[in-house]
């Protein structure tokens, strides 16, 4: 009687062991499959509203989507032209862009709207007004957003914040430039600030928006 107890109580405790283990391994899968469902890039916050499904369409083509898709320890700051400013392009760049997808074009769109933030440790570490992010093998420069100056730009609705990063809705598409190159600067705005947007409207800024340097 005692051995058939102490059999049964033995078996008990092993059944009991292994429910134990299976709930230990189950709720470990659950959550670390909870916290993959939850996370948030840009790239999926963009993706998921359709006022800005012509920037993802250049995004794609583009092959910097891991500009938006991928986390990074430095903070983004992307502003993002909604359909609504697509629609006011001049027909020679929105051909360019959504006809001919020409991959130069479409490169510097969505590198010209992305900036990376400005933190202690990055400044220490790097003294240069722009910087350079590995996407797949490939180096892409890009700017910091402490070296923007925005003169003219029209902001739809508040700042989404995706992390630790910023999307800012805007309702032109950018136009970059240095800072010196604009006559329309004054000397003090030249030296504090290394680049410069308005919105892209004239023939003369598609033509250097085609061309130009930056």
């Amino acid at each position: 009687m005692y051995t058939f107890f102490m059999d049964k109580w033995g078996y008990m405790k092993f059944t009991l062991l292994i429910v134990l283990l299976f709930t230990i391994l189950f709720s470990a899968c659950d959550r670390k499959d909870t916290s993959t469902k939850n996370k948030e890039f840009i790239y999926s916050v963009l993706k998921a509203d359709i006022k800005y499904s012509k920037f993802i369409e250049l995004v794609d083509h583009s092959g910097l989507k891991d500009l938006l898709g991928k986390e990074t320890k430095l903070a983004k700051t992307i502003y993002v032209p909604t359909n609504k400013a697509f629609e006011k392009l001049p027909d020679d760049i929105s051909k360019v862009l959504f006809e001919d997808k020409q991959i130069n074009s479409l490169r510097k769109l969505v590198r010209t709207h992305f900036f990376i933030g400005e933190n202690k440790e990055l400044v220490e570490k790097n003294n240069n007004k722009n910087l350079k992010i590995d996407i797949n093998g490939e180096s892409i420069e890009v700017f910091k957003i402490s070296e923007l100056y925005v003169k003219e730009m029209v902001i739809t609705k508040d700042i989404i914040s995706v992390g630790n990063s910023f999307i800012i809705p805007i309702d032109c598409v950018m136009f970059l430039q240095h800072s010196v190159d604009d006559y329309r600067l004054d000397e003090s705005t030249k030296k504090q600030y290394d680049i410069t947007t308005c919105c892209l409207r004239t023939e003369e800024e598609v033509a250097e928006f085609l061309d130009g340097m930056i």
